[in-house]
């Protein structure tokens, strides 16, 4: 049983929905951030870069990071298959 175009399509809506689902969510929260994040207790020690800095890329390739070793499984299982598309 080999992956299908229609398989493939499927695949790509699904990761395409989850992504606007992702990027829907944060326009609905990103203009509560700064007010949120000003308001948190924190320690006496500055870090030495804000979260607000660095935590958006790290969660970003934390989550898109299963979606490319799906992908990339798939591109491998294609090139080792003649019947991929059939």
């Amino acid at each position: 049983m080999g992956m299908t175009w229609r398989n493939l399509r499927t695949l790509i809506a699904f990761v395409f929905i989850t992504e606007c689902a992702g990027i829907l969510g944060s326009l609905f929260t990103i203009s509560a951030i700064p007010t949120w994040y000003a308001g948190l207790m924190k320690s006496a020690s500055p870090p030495i870069l804000e979260p607000i800095h660095y935590l958006p890329p790290v969660l970003k390739a934390l989550f898109l990071a299963p979606k490319l070793r799906l992908v990339l499984n798939i591109i491998h299982y294609a090139s080792d298959s003649a019947s991929f598309f059939a």
